[in-house]
């Protein structure tokens, strides 16, 4: 039984680091494509919910509550301010620093968040003035997910949580919220739509701080390209082994 040798060894290593590379190039290639195939069809669906009329909330909780949830335009003429209110920290808008401002709303004794829109800071980064609400909510809103969590800067202090937006929170915990409102909230968050402004910036962000399908197509397309020449030289250095 024959032993490869030293060199030849090396050879077959070599050339299976590279077919691993090619391999996990081609993998990062599908997932950039896949991911911007999904943002696509959520932007097609967001799109569609700011064009179609207003359902009553009941309705939109069957739609929203799927395997596969997606945005639903909801009248807000039966939802009731549960009181509570909450400032979201590290919010840009046009290189502005500012804070999303959310409400506790109820409906058929669920709660979920509302958020009403962006305020900025001061030049001196003092909290916004919040606008006065209005004893009935009227307008319509998007019923969306429970947004991702993202990067977690700091620590929600009491203040923070205690309902009464005298300092903004670092990030959207649900369990934190829940705890300190002592009430479960739906995992679905509700977002104002332009038409029941008070005050605020209203931004139809399908997709905030987030990149948009084209990058992810673009970044499919260089890792595929990576895994196809990375292939090509093996071949290359291969051929040019057994003609020599």
């Amino acid at each position: 039984m024959s032993v490869l040798n030293t060199p030849t060894r090396t050879l077959w290593m070599l050339r299976l680091l590279a077919l691993l590379l090619a391999g996990a190039f081609a993998a990062l290639a599908h997932w950039q494509w896949s991911r911007a195939e999904w943002k696509q069809h959520w932007l097609d669906d967001y799109a569609q919910a700011i064009s179609s009329p207003a359902v009553p909330l009941q309705v939109g909780l069957e739609k929203v509550g799927a395997s596969d949830p997606v945005p639903v335009r909801i009248s807000l003429a039966d939802v009731t301010y549960q009181g509570s209110r909450f400032l979201l920290d590290n919010q840009q808008r046009d290189g502005r620093a500012g804070v999303l401002d959310w409400i506790v709303i109820s409906h058929a004794n669920r709660y979920w968040l509302l958020e009403l829109g962006w305020l900025p800071f001061s030049s001196a980064r003092e909290l916004p003035d919040l606008p006065i609400l209005p004893a009935a909510l009227h307008g319509d809103a998007l019923l969306l997910p429970w947004p991702s969590q993202g990067i977690r800067l700091g620590r929600n202090g009491a203040l923070a949580l205690n309902g009464r937006a005298g300092a903004p929170l670092a990030y959207l915990d649900r369990l934190e919220l829940e705890a300190a409102l002592g009430v479960a909230l739906q995992p679905g968050i509700l977002r104002l739509l332009p038409g029941g402004e008070l005050g605020h910036r209203i931004d139809e962000l399908a997709l905030p701080n987030t990149l948009p399908p084209e990058k992810h197509r673009g970044y499919a397309v260089q890792w595929a390209a990576l895994s196809l020449g990375t292939v090509l030289v093996l071949g290359v250095l291969t051929w040019k082994r057994r003609s020599g």
